[in-house]
């Protein structure tokens, strides 16, 4: 594979598609930076690259924790709501 000019040899335990397809999204951002940017050498433009792909994933991070706990509060919210309909129809036996 190759990225912003390099060739690579990628092994791993995903398919070697979807390995494709995470350099090629690689190589396309450090080819936007470079473009913004010409007067950059490939070790800067890299660092930044790898600056904004963190930057996305503590973002997603952020968001599925906060959904998560959105999840949580739900449940507990439907957990009372079902305890609070159970306790008005008495037992059943």
């Amino acid at each position: 594979m190759e990225v912003f000019g390099h060739s690579y040899t990628l092994r791993g335990d995903a398919p070697a598609e979807y390995l494709a397809a995470l350099a090629a999204r690689v190589d396309r951002l450090m080819r936007a930076i470079a473009a913004s940017s010409p007067r950059l050498g490939p070790v800067e433009v890299g660092v930044l690259a790898a600056l904004r792909l963190c930057h996305q994933v503590e973002q997603l991070e952020r968001e599925v924790t906060g959904l998560r706990r959105r999840q949580e509060e739900l449940e507990r919210l439907l957990a009372a709501e079902w305890d609070g309909r159970l306790e008005g129809e008495g037992s059943i036996r």
